[in-house]
């Protein structure tokens, strides 16, 4: 499968008449293809991952709700919350 999403990532990539959206898609997916695989290698590595951004959405619900993080001293009482 990794060779099949790989080549055809290639091709995408060589191709001359991408659009202006779908380019740098393209690239994108393959500058960080190789790492889109490391769970393969590595079964310890979770394929998702959920519990990061639940922790990464309490933070940012904190600062939105804060309406002060917009000032330095809403920054600094926003760096004061704990994850």
């Amino acid at each position: 499968m990794r060779i099949v999403v790989s080549g055809g990532l290639s091709q995408l990539g060589a191709l001359k008449t991408l659009s202006k959206h779908l380019a740098p898609l393209v690239r994108g997916l393959l500058r960080v293809e190789p790492q889109m695989w490391s769970f393969l290698q590595d079964p310890e590595l979770p394929i998702r991952n959920n519990a990061q951004e639940r922790v990464l959405k309490s933070v940012g619900i904190k600062r939105r709700l804060s309406f002060e993080s917009d000032t330095q001293e809403g920054g600094r009482g926003l760096r004061s919350c704990s994850l």
